[in-house]
């Protein structure tokens, strides 16, 4: 189900976002304001990649771990994903933010939001040769070509990071230690929660 950190306070500790990767590890992403620009990199697929650049990101950021549901596993389909009114179908793994640009990071499962997008490209009469695609990654090219109001359409959590260092979060986020978490970060909390509910076998893990 993923999880996003978004870090305004501070930056989360190498045991956070080892907690974050242990249950999410189909690939990472960050983005952070730095010298007035937001920066971003995606598709960081080892934990090592991912504390390696720690001492290089700067508040405020937002951090993005996946747990793979649609499109399978690919650096491609890692968060952020950029939205550009200019470049709808762009979907580059770094990059600085430019004016009227923003970043998405999604926690949930929104099983008809590449049909919608389909739809919407038959309308606007558009045409996607890529195919490498996610709910994700449907939402972000959505909202480039739209506008926000397209995020009305779900119901999962959202942050969207924007060019002039703002961050929005639709959805029930929670503090942790001075992070906002969409997804708790105590695993041992969790892990109660998880073997009360079923385990795997109940689908129960509380997200």
């Amino acid at each position: 189900m993923c999880v996003i950190i978004i870090a305004q306070k501070r930056l989360p500790t190498t045991e956070e976002l080892k907690r974050a990767w242990q249950r999410n590890e189909d690939g990472a992403g960050v983005a952070w304001m730095e010298r007035g620009k937001v920066k971003w990199v995606k598709g960081l697929m080892r934990l090592n990649d991912v504390l390696e650049l720690l001492p290089k990101v700067k508040l405020p950021s937002v951090w993005h771990f996946r747990s793979a549901t649609h499109g399978g596993v690919s650096q491609a389909l890692t968060h952020p994903f950029l939205i550009s009114p200019r470049m709808p179908f762009s979907n580059p793994l770094k990059g600085v933010l430019k004016d009227g640009e923003s970043l998405l990071f999604h926690n949930g499962v929104e099983g008809q939001a590449i049909s919608n997008l389909i739809n919407l490209l038959a309308i606007k009469n558009l045409r996607l040769d890529d195919t490498v695609m996610s709910d994700s990654r449907a939402i972000a090219i959505a909202i480039s070509l739209v506008g926000e109001v397209a995020l009305t359409l779900y119901h999962s959590k959202f942050a969207l990071f924007r060019a002039d260092g703002s961050i929005t979060i639709k959805g029930n986020f929670t503090e942790e230690d001075g992070l906002l978490v969409s997804t708790p970060l105590r695993w041992e909390i969790d892990f109660v929660r998880w073997t009360k509910r079923g385990g795997y076998g109940g689908y129960g893990l509380e997200l």
